[in-house]
């Protein structure tokens, strides 16, 4: 083997071994997809009421400690107007978006005394 040959092999095997070292990250709060975001802001459009009006908290309970996990939480929902507010399950396999919806369809963030 030559030594640019060598070379090559010896930098292209470090940086293949701190890949595979490398932990992977994750941000945490990160449980809502970018389509699950659209959803929330399309039903509140839907409903002819302002994103500002609302306020979220997001949870995030996922258990990173092993490669393989679900992401799970939970994401509080307020309506700053009436202080209407509910927590709903978010992360892999959660339905949090269809449920706000019906939510605001039936009229619980909207109506006073909430």
């Amino acid at each position: 083997m030559t030594w640019l040959k060598l070379l090559i092999t010896n930098r292209l095997s470090r940086r293949a071994a701190q890949l595979i070292v490398k932990p992977f990250k994750i941000k945490l709060g990160a449980t809502m997809s970018a389509s699950e975001k659209e959803d929330f802001a399309h039903s509140i459009k839907t409903f002819g009421l302002l994103e500002s009006d609302f306020t979220t908290k997001e949870v995030d309970l996922s258990d990173t400690s092993s490669i393989a996990f679900v992401l799970k939480g939970t994401i509080e929902i307020t309506y700053v107007p009436t202080g209407a507010t509910k927590t709903y399950e978010t992360g892999h396999f959660s339905s949090w978006p269809a449920k706000f919806h019906d939510d605001l369809k039936a009229g619980f963030y909207t109506k006073a005394g909430r």
